[in-house]
């Protein structure tokens, strides 16, 4: 071959292999996440490195999918933990399967190849709750969680037999929803009345049970001191223990009279269902509402350090007092040293926006 038709040849099989790598782009694209759709059908997917597979990190239905890789003959794919455990045009999560193309452009069919990462089926994320039709048809199966986005609350199949599934609720307490501008008490509901301690800091459990938006706090004045008020805020808990503020109410409550007394938080707060410390200080020692040990429910949460601790009620502890705080410096960012009280301490109701 003289070196003229050498050059033709070597541009030729520049020109076919430049146009093989067009044509290759422009049947696929190469992405890194996945969109956020239920359906990748007529979507079409490369791995990033062309060979190690793609995770698919969706609830993803696969049945008619083409063009899924051009020009390859078989790709395993595994669906990860956070798809949706379900049969028929879906896969179940954590599931190994085969993809295997044919023709050009390639059109894939795909099939299992046995099970995945174990664990049992992935919670399906709704935004709304299940009824009888979360079947077995539908692809759920008896111990499967369900949460719902905008309760957050959590159920778990105790039955999918077809067009009857029964789910439960799982929940701190059985109880009605949350119902807007209704206003709620602590755990327990046996109220007292004592005098409080000027700036001494007072935490009190209660439970939220499911996702809900707190906008306001009151409580109840039985003795009046004149010029009081009390400073008041919604803590996070950890292992039971007042810890972290999230908010408190954007202008103290008033105790210098006898009254029911409320104010708004200084931005509502979305709480997720759990425990959670209601923190109050004050600047004098009216009277208002409390709860001993016995009626808050302390000791049952977070134990004793002795028999008498837990089953003796005058021992029980009724929540948390922190010293170091006065009025005027305000409610911390954290509650700091909690001292378990089995002494009576302020409570305040919650209410729903």
């Amino acid at each position: 071959m003289t070196l003229p038709h050498l050059r033709r040849g070597l541009f030729a099989a520049l020109a076919l292999s430049l146009l093989g790598s067009v044509a290759l782009a422009q049947s696929t694209s190469t992405i890194t996440a996945l969109p956020a759709v239920s359906s990748l059908d007529g979507t079409e997917v490369m791995p990033a490195d062309q060979g190690s597979g793609t995770v698919i990190t969706k609830k993803t239905t696969l049945t008619g999918l083409a063009d899924f890789v051009e020009g390859r003959t078989s790709l395993n794919t595994k669906i990860d933990n956070r798809a949706k455990a379900v049969v028929g045009g879906q896969l179940a999560a954590g599931t190994n399967v085969t993809v295997t193309c044919t023709g050009s452009p390639a059109v894939c069919t795909i099939a299992s190849s046995g099970g995945g990462g174990g664990g049992g089926p992935s919670p399906h994320v709704d935004t709304v709750n299940p009824t009888a039709a979360a079947d077995t048809g539908a692809g759920y199966v008896v111990g499967q969680l369900w949460v719902t986005t905008g309760t957050g609350n959590v159920f778990v199949a105790r039955s999918v037999a077809s067009g009857v599934a029964a789910w439960t609720k799982l929940s701190l307490r059985p109880s009605a929803p949350y119902t807007t501008g209704t206003w709620y008490p602590p755990v327990r509901s046996t109220i007292g009345a004592t005098a409080v301690v000027a700036d001494t800091l007072y935490g009190s459990l209660f439970e939220v049970r499911e996702r809900t938006t707190i906008q306001a706090v009151g409580t109840r004045v039985t003795a009046l001191v004149s010029s009081t008020a009390a400073k008041v805020g919604i803590y996070t808990t950890t292992n039971g223990v007042c810890d972290a503020k999230l908010v408190e109410i954007g202008s103290p409550l008033s105790t210098a009279a006898v009254a029911n007394v409320s104010a708004a938080l200084a931005t509502n707060l979305t709480v997720e269902p759990g425990l959670y410390c209601m923190v109050s200080l004050f600047n004098g020692a009216p009277s208002v509402s409390t709860v001993s040990g016995a009626d808050q429910g302390v000791t049952e949460r977070i134990g004793g350090s002795s028999v008498g601790a837990v089953l003796n009620t005058a021992s029980q502890s009724a929540g948390y007092t922190g010293t170091g705080q006065t009025y005027t410096g305000g409610l911390p960012s954290s509650f700091g040293t909690a001292t378990v009280s089995a002494s009576a301490v302020p409570v305040f109701a919650f209410q729903i926006q």
